[in-house]
């Protein structure tokens, strides 16, 4: 079985000649998960399982995509000296959420990634700094891990290798704080103030910022296998 969608979950290849109904499939044709979804009208859905971090992924990458085109200087009409406004408040609105959602999402897709590919026997020792106990981390616990730990310890350990580059470190370091700013907001962060240097949304409309999910692609692109046959479907056929 095969799909063209980049988001379909690949998971392994016939080792021989194969027969589904009437077809015949050649060896190492790929197999693809499948599984009936329970609707209405009496009916099931039959999917072919996407992977799941890269469906959050994508949708991180066209809403901040649809956002990034609203801000552009057309939408905006001149107030007072270098002060402009929205020609819409209504539009306006509309795309902070999507560059809200599109922020928030991009730590979701990386927790999900490294959930959900991590190795199975993975056994992983971590002496914690406060009381020198050492934490035993392992598929079953990583879910209760704290997301630094699992991008500069855990990973690197999993890949032998060195933690994320210095400039993707911090872009990845800022992207969370915004995140995390975002799930924890605090009134003087949103407030109404001239000139609030601690403003939120100055940070999630600034226009420097690269589109996270080109952010959280290239940390999973960094923590899979060198070998291309070896990455996870979607990393391989990204469209973005």
């Amino acid at each position: 079985m095969s799909d063209q969608d980049y988001r379909t979950r690949f998971v392994t290849k016939t080792t021989k000649q194969a027969t589904l109904g009437n077809k015949t499939f050649p060896s190492w044709t790929e197999v693809l998960p499948c599984l009936n979804i329970p609707f209405k009208w009496g009916k099931d859905i039959r999917l072919i399982v996407p992977a799941f971090e890269a469906c959050i992924l994508n949708r991180v990458y066209t809403t901040f995509k649809e956002s990034e085109e609203y801000f552009v200087f057309r939408n905006f009409e001149k107030q007072t000296g270098n002060i402009i406004k929205p020609r819409s408040d209504t539009d306006f609105y509309d795309h902070l959420e999507l560059r809200i959602l599109s922020i928030w999402m991009s730590i979701w897709a990386l927790e999900a990634f490294y959930n959900l590919t991590a190795p199975k026997d993975l056994h992983f020792e971590y002496q914690k700094k406060k009381d020198s106990q050492v934490d035993i981390i392992t598929t079953e616990n990583l879910t209760d891990k704290w997301l630094w730990i699992k991008t500069y310890k855990i990973f690197p350990f999993i890949f032998d290798k060195e933690p994320i580059s210095w400039s993707l470190k911090k872009e990845f370091d800022r992207l969370k704080d915004i995140r995390d700013r975002i799930m924890h907001v605090k009134f003087g962060s949103v407030s109404n103030s001239k000139y609030n240097t601690e403003s939120l949304w100055g940070d999630i409309i600034d226009p420097k910022q690269r589109n996270p999910a080109n952010i959280i692609k290239d940390i999973m692109l960094y923590y899979s296998p060198d070998d291309d046959s070896k990455k996870e479907r979607f990393l391989r056929e990204i469209i973005f």
